[in-house]
């Protein structure tokens, strides 16, 4: 009841933003939100597939530091064992890693969103359960992205280099997007763009598999961490699918992105964004496991490119701003049914909420 009490309380002050407020009101709703969804997050007990396994790396911290860390990054090793250290619990790490990877994100939607309160929405409604609730430390990585992607707007290649290295310590999966501070700010020809989803599509139609991992494993001799990692994700066959709705969002982004609107700078980077994880997750549909983890570095500007959508449609008129921002709550709400009723059929998760306290 509590994840749909907060969708509801979110649609209603997304509503609410759209009449003039006071700064004061604003920062009073950015409390609000992120407060609502870091605390949801932070003082969850065991109800999420990963819960254990954290838990089972904090108790045995100093072990994992002693032998280089067994796949676990830095980072975060040394951040449990601080916390360890002063003599915080678990509980502690999962607060702190809720609050990094939650609070900044509210700020940027904030900063970024035409109505951050319904960017919100849109991410608690996905991304929210799948990261900040199970994969946390992927989940500050994102965050990390997003707060970086300043510099490619500044083009200043050092402090984004900076990030994406810092971030690495967390979750080394961000190293991907090293290159992306001399992709993202391209402005590229829509023409381009919409045969490159187009044939994206036919590939996931097709359900043509890109054996990338037995290319790899065949042609090159990759270090030993490596190739154990591209054998562990590519022993599931399953074919993993970009999904009709990410493919119509990208036409419609695009489409937007060839529009004068205001942020045009700012909206190219998240467009070409979005079209780099359709790209992505076609690369790697036939390795679902890294799919599904380095897709949603690119498939989080659909939280604030489709409010731009919403402006464009709406002609800035309120009735139909209300109208749509409905619609999109009924197809965002089914989202996060399917969404919640997946992870709860993995096991004892999701279904009733828990705190730490009540387990």
């Amino acid at each position: 009841m509590i994840y749909w009490i907060i969708l509801i309380l979110l649609f209603i002050l997304a509503v609410l933003s759209e009449s003039k407020l006071t700064r004061t009101l604003k920062y009073l709703l950015i409390v609000i939100a992120a407060g609502s969804l870091t605390l949801l997050a932070g003082l969850r007990g065991n109800i999420e597939p990963d819960y254990a396994n954290y838990e089972e790396m904090f108790d045995n911290v100093g072990i994992y530091l002693s032998q280089g860390g067994e796949g676990v990054e830095h980072g975060y090793l040394f951040l449990n064992y601080i916390i360890k250290a002063v003599g915080l619990g678990f509980q502690a790490v999962v607060f702190i890693m809720a609050f990094l990877a939650i609070v900044p994100k509210v700020i940027f939607f904030y900063k970024h969103s035409p109505n951050f309160l319904f960017s919100s929405l849109v991410y608690f409604t996905s991304i929210y359960f799948l990261f900040d609730f199970i994969a946390i430390r992927q989940a500050v990585t994102i965050t990390i992205f997003m707060c970086s992607l300043v510099f490619v707007l500044e083009r200043r290649l050092v402090p984004y280099l900076i990030c994406i290295v810092l971030g690495a310590f967390i979750h080394s999966s961000i190293l991907l997007l090293l290159p992306g501070y001399f992709i993202f700010s391209k402005k590229i020809s829509g023409i381009y763009l919409y045969c490159i989803v187009g044939i994206c599509a036919v590939i996931n139609i097709l359900q043509i598999k890109i054996g990338l991992v037995e290319f790899a494993l065949e042609k090159f001799v990759l270090p030993e961490a490596a190739a154990g990692k591209a054998a562990f994700y590519g022993a599931e066959q399953n074919f993993a699918f970009v999904s009709l709705k990410q493919i119509v969002l990208a036409m419609i982004f695009i489409f937007l992105n060839d529009k004068k609107q205001s942020n045009a700078q700012f909206k190219n980077i998240l467009t070409n964004i979005f079209v780099a994880g359709i790209i992505f997750a076609t690369v790697l549909n036939g390795i679902p496991q890294l799919s599904y983890r380095i897709k949603w570095y690119f498939f989080w500007p659909e939280a604030i490119l489709i409010i731009y959508f919403v402006k464009y449609l709406s002609f800035e008129k309120l009735p139909f701003k209300y109208l749509m921002y409905l619609a999109l709550l009924a197809l965002y709400a089914n989202t996060m049914f399917v969404l919640l009723n997946e992870l709860a059929t993995r096991g004892n998760y999701i279904y009733p909420y828990k705190t730490f306290i009540d387990q």
